[in-house]
């Protein structure tokens, strides 16, 4: 399942969720009703653990506070598709700096260094 079907998904329970106006948004999708801010990812192979850059958690934090919002990040795997509320602490995250590809979205093969953190499936609500 790719981030648009994710989204056309989401819809079914949650009608007024309106799509983020451009790619290069920090964020995918959000909801006045519901009053959430969410980042969606989809991943071919199902992990226990998954994957979040600093970068990105710092950005849906930051306006999901302005717009008083509940930040979340949705990931899709073979496995299912599980939701991380991210209004728990910062501190209660292990930030790591990774080599990665800089964009994965656009095909870029340069690499950079990346911080990031690794969600674990048991503490999200599959859905």
């Amino acid at each position: 399942m790719n981030e648009a079907a994710m989204l056309e998904h989401l819809k079914k329970s949650i009608p007024d969720l309106e799509k983020s106006p451009n790619k290069t948004d920090g964020y995918d999708c959000k909801s006045e009703a519901t009053g959430r801010y969410m980042e969606l990812k989809s991943r071919n192979i199902h992990y226990d653990e998954l994957m979040m850059e600093e970068k990105k958690y710092n950005y849906l934090i930051s306006e999901a506070s302005k717009l008083g919002m509940k930040p979340q990040y949705i990931c899709w795997t073979p496995s299912g598709m599980y939701l991380f509320d991210l209004s728990t602490s910062h501190n209660s995250y292990v930030w790591v700096d990774k080599w990665l590809p800089k964009s994965t979205q656009f095909g870029s093969k340069e690499k950079i260094t990346k911080s990031v953190t690794f969600l674990h499936i048991k503490n999200a609500r599959k859905i």
